[in-house]
């Protein structure tokens, strides 16, 4: 079992770096900014009902609030893999793009179920990279298309437990070591075989670490002595401000073969502090409610010391 869950671990560590890099672009020209598109879900559960769960128990793994993990029963692990397909057409020319990205794989052990001591080991996307946009122009006469691309992302390898405390509150701590790497390519080719296309590359690698805590409060029933009240739940969640190390270096491609390989520069990313609240309940064991709110300013996210105006 041991070596199962090992080789398992491998797999998706393996699969999440190569999809982080895959030349895959077609996704949101907005994921040009920052680190890209953040990645929210918590789990498949939580997805469907459009929520983080912040304050949703069950037997399942919750990425984000690690004191949602005390009422699983039983050692699982579970993963997740986006499968997307995109078609566009502006009335003559149709597009289709048809991709996949690794999101998430999580692996929960009960150390003492009656206690709520759950540890839980993860793998989880933390956000995407993936534009293309072309330019057609001319510069003295001369026809040329310029394209900017982008691809890769941030994932978290994770480790946290859970544990109940005073009977009516859940505690939980997750540490996160955040890793990627975001290409981002500059191509300028003329129509002029003459003249000498060029394509720049720069490659952006981010590490850094930052930790999440977690609350939940389920004990309104014994509060106001009702067994109508013994399923509803009040979860906190806060995420530390994080400094990411970056580490930049270009490529600089020309048509007559010439390429050139530097350091551009090193530097620290800071990313701002999260906090959040959920709260859900279950009615007579069928239906399930809840509802999350979660902040995180990002005019305190700073680039090389700076913080960028599009942000």
């Amino acid at each position: 079992m041991k070596n199962f869950l090992s080789k398992a671990f491998l797999i998706c560590i393996t699969t999440a770096v190569s999809f982080s890099q895959a030349d895959k672009n077609g996704g949101s020209l907005y994921s040009i900014f920052g680190l890209g598109e953040l990645t929210y879900s918590t789990s498949t559960r939580t997805e469907g009902m459009g929520v983080l769960g912040l304050g949703l128990y069950g037997n399942y793994t919750n990425a984000i609030n690690p004191a949602a993990w005390s009422r699983i029963q039983s050692t699982i692990f579970t993963t997740k893999f986006n499968f997307e397909r995109l078609k566009s057409s502006d009335g003559t020319n149709d597009a289709q793009r048809v991709y996949g990205n690794f999101e998430s794989f999580n692996l929960s052990i009960p150390l003492n179920k009656g206690n709520g001591w759950i540890f839980d080991l993860g793998l989880n996307n933390y956000s995407n990279v993936n534009y293309d946009a072309k330019f057609d122009s001319t510069i003295e006469g001369e026809a040329y298309t310029q394209t900017y691309s982008g691809n890769g992302g941030l994932n978290r390898l994770t480790a946290g437990f859970s544990y109940i405390i005073f009977k009516t509150f859940t505690f939980g701590a997750q540490f996160n070591f955040a890793f990627g790497t975001i290409n981002r390519t500059l191509n300028i080719d003329f129509t002029n075989g003459t003249l000498f296309d060029t394509k720049n590359v720069t490659e952006d690698k981010i590490s850094g670490i930052y930790f999440n805590t977690g609350l939940i409060f389920h004990g309104f029933g014994k509060l106001f002595r009702s067994k109508k009240l013994d399923d509803l739940t009040l979860g906190v969640y806060f995420s530390t401000p994080a400094k990411l190390n970056s580490s930049i270096t270009g490529h600089y491609n020309r048509s007559i073969g010439i390429i050139d390989t530097v350091v551009i520069r090193d530097g620290k990313i800071d990313l701002p502090w999260s906090f959040g609240a959920g709260i859900s309940n279950t009615f007579n064991n069928k239906l399930v409610v809840a509802t999350d709110f979660l902040i995180q300013n990002w005019d305190n996210y700073k680039y090389y010391d700076k913080h960028p105006t599009e942000i």
